[in-house]
């Protein structure tokens, strides 16, 4: 087989080996210059994100210290909780439902047939 230049096996080996080193140093120098550019996007990336959470994360944070603080204080003076939770959601659940048992009970009573 011979195709212009080459034309024995070895040579042939020897082109293919070469083409495979070249292949291989694009696809290294590729991936460096991917990997150095990806580095760089994100350390900027995190630098913004940094800056960002300093100026506004941190006055968040100081107001919702602010805001509790100002509901415990609010909430000492008036009923624990615990106590608001229980009046205002939980007893009303518990009349509803109690409520609810007896009627279920009442017609159960009355239609069911007696045992002999």
């Amino acid at each position: 087989m011979e195709v212009g230049w080459i034309d024995t096996p070895e040579e042939w080996t020897m082109f293919f080996l070469m083409c495979y080193c070249v292949a291989g140093t694009i696809t290294f120098l590729a991936a460096t210059f991917f990997i150095l550019v990806t580095g760089t996007l994100g350390t900027g990336l995190l630098n913004r994100t940094r800056g960002l959470m300093k100026e506004q994360v941190t006055p968040t944070l100081e107001n919702v210290r602010v805001t509790s603080e100002n509901v415990r204080d609010v909430s000492r003076e008036a009923k624990s909780t615990a106590t608001f939770v229980s009046d205002y959601a939980v007893l009303p659940v518990i009349r509803i439902y109690a409520t609810a048992a007896g009627v279920r009970r009442f017609v159960s009573v009355f239609t069911t047939r007696p045992r002999r």
